[in-house]
C-alpha cells in the first residue's frame, strides 16, 4: 500500500535556495537530468535569482502535513502557450508513491493560475519511474523528441481538454461544499479549504459526521447539475485501500471520471 500524505504547497521563497541546490545535486536527480554534471553553488545561485525574478516561472515547494519540505515542481511558461514542468522528490520521501499525488496537486494549482494552455515534460526514456508518475497524473505520452541532443519522451497535459475542465468543475463543487460546511460549523471546524485538504484518513480534521455531511452535500450538488446522483457514502467507497476520498484533489478526479463515464 502506498503512503497517503497530506500535502501542502507554497511558492518558493529566497530561503529555499540552498535546499533546492541540495536536491538538484542529488545523484538520482542528476542521473535523470539531460545535463548530469554537478551544479556549482554560484551557478545555482544565479539560476535561482533569475527564476525568482522571471514572471514566466512558477516554482512550488511541496510539504507534508507537518510542513517538512519533500519536493519541488517548477513550471516555465513557453512562447507557444505551454509550460514545461520539472519535478523532484527529496531522497527520504521516494518510493512511497508520493510523486503522482504531488505532481497532480502542483498541476492543479498551476492550472488555476491560468498561465498556460497545456503542461509538457521531457523525460529520459530509461527513466521509467518518472514516466509512470506523469502518466498516472493524467499526462499523455506523445512519443519521442530530441532535447539537448538527447532522445526524450514527450509528455503532455492539455489544460483545456474536456476531462480537465470537468475535473476543475468537480474541484469547485467540493471546495464550495467544504466552505459551506466550515461556515455551518464555525469555530468547531478549523480546516484549510484547498485542493490539498485531507478529507478522510490520516491528517484529516473532519470527524465521521462532518465527513458524511460534506459528502451528502457534494452528492446533492452533483445530482442537481448532472442528473442521477453519485454515491460517495457507500461503504465500498469509504473503505477502499486507495480511497478517492482522501483529499479534495483525489475526490475531484474520482468525480470527473464518474461524470464522464459512458452511459
Amino acid at each position: 500500500m502506498k503512503t497517503q500524505v497530506a500535502f501542502k504547497i507554497r511558492t518558493a521563497a529566497p530561503e529555499d535556495c540552498r535546499l533546492l541546490w541540495e536536491w538538484a545535486n542529488d545523484p538520482a536527480v542528476r542521473a535523470g537530468a539531460f545535463s548530469s554534471d554537478p551544479i556549482p553553488w554560484e551557478r545555482h545561485l544565479d539560476w535561482f535569482k533569475g527564476k525568482q525574478a522571471d514572471p514566466n516561472c512558477t516554482l512550488y515547494i511541496l510539504m507534508d502535513g507537518q510542513g517538512h519540505p519533500l519536493g519541488q515542481v517548477r513550471f516555465d511558461r513557453q512562447p507557444d502557450g505551454s509550460a514545461e514542468t520539472d519535478i523532484s522528490i527529496a531522497r527520504d520521501y521516494r518510493g512511497r508513491g508520493m510523486g503522482t499525488q504531488a505532481l497532480g496537486l502542483a498541476c492543479e494549482s498551476f492550472r488555476e493560475s491560468g498561465k498556460a494552455r497545456r503542461i509538457v515534460a521531457f523525460i529520459k526514456p530509461e527513466n521509467l519511474a518518472s514516466i509512470r508518475i506523469f502518466e498516472r497524473a493524467g499526462f499523455s505520452n506523445r512519443g519521442k523528441k530530441w532535447v539537448s541532443q538527447q532522445e526524450a519522451v514527450f509528455m503532455n497535459l492539455d489544460l483545456e481538454d474536456q476531462g480537465t475542465k470537468v475535473q476543475a468543475e468537480m474541484m469547485q463543487v467540493i471546495l464550495d461544499a467544504l466552505r459551506g460546511l466550515k461556515d455551518d460549523m464555525g469555530q468547531e471546524l478549523r480546516i484549510e479549504v484547498s485542493p490539498a485538504t485531507v478529507l478522510y484518513g490520516t491528517g484529516s480534521d473532519l470527524d465521521s459526521l462532518a465527513l458524511i455531511q460534506l459528502l451528502i452535500d457534494v452528492e446533492k450538488r452533483i445530482s442537481e447539475r448532472y442528473g442521477p446522483a453519485v454515491t460517495l457514502t457507500d461503504e465500498k467507497v469509504l473503505t477502499r485501500e486507495d480511497s478517492p476520498l482522501h483529499t479534495v484533489s483525489s475526490l475531484a478526479q474520482y468525480l470527473a471520471t464518474w461524470v464522464m463515464r459512458p452511459t
